[in-house]
C-alpha cells in the first residue's frame, strides 16, 4: 500500500509568480517513489509605486497564492504535508506554527515580527 504526500512551491520572481504542486509517492516498492511536479498557477509580478519607492503588492500576491492553493484543494489535494516559498532577491520571512512569530527582512534588517490575529 503506497500513501502519496502532496507539497505546495511558490515561486515569486521579479515579473511573475507561479505555484507547482509537487507529488510523492511513499510505498515499499521502487515505483512507489516517484515525484509528479504540476503547475497550478501562474501570475504576473509587478512592483507598485508608492512616494517614489518600488513595492511588491503583497495583497495581490497573496490572493494569487490563496487562489493556488484553492486550485490543489479542487484538485482534491486540500491537505497539504508542506508549502515552500521562494522569492526573487534575498527578502525572505519564516513563520513558526503555532505562535505565528517569525523572523523576517534581510541583511541589517532582520527584525523578529508578529503578525496581527486579527
Amino acid at each position: 500500500m503506497s500513501a502519496t504526500s502532496h507539497y505546495v512551491g511558490i515561486d515569486l520572481g521579479a515579473s511573475s509568480g507561479r505555484a507547482i504542486l509537487g507529488s510523492v509517492g511513499s510505498g515499499s516498492g521502487a515505483r512507489d517513489h516517484t515525484l509528479v511536479l504540476e503547475e497550478i498557477r501562474r501570475f504576473a509580478n509587478g512592483p507598485v509605486p508608492l512616494l517614489g519607492t518600488l513595492y511588491w503588492d503583497v495583497l495581490y500576491l497573496w490572493r494569487n497564492l490563496l487562489e493556488a492553493l484553492r486550485a490543489c484543494a479542487a484538485r482534491g489535494h486540500g491537505e497539504l504535508s508542506g508549502i515552500g516559498i521562494d522569492t526573487w532577491g534575498i527578502d525572505f520571512g519564516l513563520i513558526e506554527r503555532p505562535a505565528w512569530t517569525g523572523v523576517c527582512g534581510s541583511g541589517s534588517r532582520r527584525r523578529i515580527c508578529t503578525p496581527s490575529r486579527g
